[in-house]
Order: structure tokens, then sequence, then C-alpha cells
């Protein structure tokens, strides 16, 4: 949260204008959420742990060929800003992935960001190929005002979809 401006509200409408776009180009894609809620039972002693399994089990079950989880990125400094690109340490794949959605993100911001390696929870209970994208600071006055608008919600999506049919091309 950064004054009236909530992460998961950004992440979600940026995953909705992800998923129109993929689906339109012919692309199965599936949400774990679709509104403002997370997938903790109501009586969750760890609401955050209980999202996570849940996800992974959605995940999981539809046997995902890519997982983006999207986020929003927050840091002391006001003047770090641009989208981050993550992914699987020890996963070429996923680094190859990592790296075509990062160069599409690197136009929108004009920084060169570089894709960072982590072992988040997500990657390691998953299979498939998988990305966490920082789609910006909300720390940033700038990028903040932009991360709550819709034009910018398609515009991120877009590079993170021209990314993924990039990567796609590559591989293939």
């Amino acid at each position: 949260i950064n004054g009236n401006v909530y992460e998961d509200e950004i992440n979600l409408e940026i995953a909705k204008c992800l998923y129109e776009d993929l689906v339109s180009k012919g692309f199965m894609v599936y949400l774990t959420r679709d509104g403002d809620y997370d997938l903790a039972s109501e009586y969750a002693l760890n609401r955050k742990n209980e999202d996570l399994r849940k996800r992974v089990s959605i995940i999981n079950s539809c046997q995902a060929n890519i997982l983006i989880s999207l986020h929003t990125n927050y840091y002391q400094n006001q003047n770090i800003y641009g989208p981050m690109v993550y992914y699987r340490v020890n996963d070429e794949n996923s680094r190859l992935l990592a790296l075509e959605v990062q160069d599409k993100l690197n136009k929108i911001s004009n920084l060169d960001k570089i894709i960072h390696s982590e072992d988040f929870y997500l990657f390691r209970k998953t299979s498939c190929l998988a990305l966490l994208i920082e789609c910006g600071f909300i720390s940033n006055p700038e990028e903040k005002n932009k991360l709550v608008t819709p034009m910018y919600h398609n515009i991120i999506a877009k590079q993170i979809s021209d990314g993924v049919i990039s990567y796609l091309k590559i591989a293939n």
C-alpha cells in the first residue's frame, strides 16, 4: 500500500489485461483469482501461506506451461523505478523467457534492467516455466501515477505478452 494505492488492485488489473491479450492471440490462460480477494479460507491461521498453497494447487492442476506471477514493488528510495523480472534459479528456459520479457519491459521504462534468479515458493512448488514480474514501483511518484491507469495496465500487459510470444518463437 502507498497512500490509497493498493498493490493487489494494480496486479489484478494488469493480470486481466494480460489475460485478454493472450486469449485474443489463441492462448489458453488461467487466472488464480479474478476479483479482489485472496484464496485463503476465512479462518486461516496464516492467510499468505494458505493463499500460496492454493495458488500452487491451481497452477499444477491446470498443467500450466508458463506461470507469470504479477506484483508491484516498493522501495525506500523513491528514485528507483521500472519493471523487474525474476526467474526460477537454475532453470535455463525460465531464464530465456525472463530475458525476452525484461527486454520488452525495458522499452517502457527506457532502462536496462537485468533479470534476477530466485528461489521463490511458487518457483519451488511448480514445474512449469516460471516468472515473477514486479510491474513497477509504487514508491516512485511518477511510476505510481502510471500504475493506477488502465492505459498503463494495457501497456505493461502487452509488453509481457510480446515477451512470451518472442520467447516461444525462439524456443520452437
